[in-house]
């Protein structure tokens, strides 16, 4: 189980303002596929935005990722038994990439409704660092907004840990999800700050 899984299956719950369309990929926790996967989707749909999740187990908020660094370090396999030790995503690329969504704006958003919520300084060195990193790579330089947001475990995943760990409703991520998108539709579309 997990709760990104469950937000994508629970989308359709998320009213799209101002007549824009959502739509939810799953994607493997694997170093290698994950970004195919979301990279055939994006040019497939051509997003204005791109809103990638992943699961962060024993953060207590949304954190909504501010830096991808060009590293892999992983402590355990991903879901194919890959497990990188100290190497570049990217061998050529830039040391690091920054989220390209208001993330500020974002974080008010979803803590004015009541939800805890932060910026985080480092989205890890497993898949979710790799997926950000690729995703700011491949976005760079088009009109795409883009960036990582992570979530708790649920309380069902939380209660199996010795000792509990923080969770968040999937309703609250689904409430969360539904701030966002309406926030980084009023952001798009209000004039420019000089």
């Amino acid at each position: 189980m997990n709760p990104t899984a469950v937000l994508i299956n629970r989308l359709h719950e998320v009213a799209a303002p101002g007549g824009c369309e959502l739509r939810g990929v799953l994607l493997p926790v694997t170093f290698r596929e994950a970004f195919q996967k979301l990279e055939a989707e994006i040019h497939a749909f051509d997003p204005d935005a791109v809103l990638a999740f992943g699961q962060a187990g024993g953060r207590d908020a949304i954190e909504f990722e501010r830096v991808a660094i060009n590293c892999m370090d992983a402590d355990i396999p991903d879901n194919s038994g890959f497990q990188p030790r100290d190497a570049r995503i990217d061998s050529a690329g830039a040391p690091a990439y920054f989220s390209t969504l208001p993330i500020r704006e974002l974080m008010e958003a979803v803590q004015a409704a009541g939800l805890p919520a932060r910026i985080s300084n480092s989205a890890g060195l497993y898949v979710c660092n790799f997926l950000m990193y690729r995703l700011l790579d491949a976005t760079l330089r088009t009109r795409r907004q883009a960036g990582f947001i992570h979530v708790p475990y649920s309380p069902e995943q939380a209660a199996k840990k010795s000792p509990p760990a923080p969770a968040m409703a999937v309703d609250s991520l689904v409430q969360a999800l539904a701030i966002i998108v309406e926030t980084l539709v009023r952001l798009r579309s209000s004039p420019r700050r000089p």
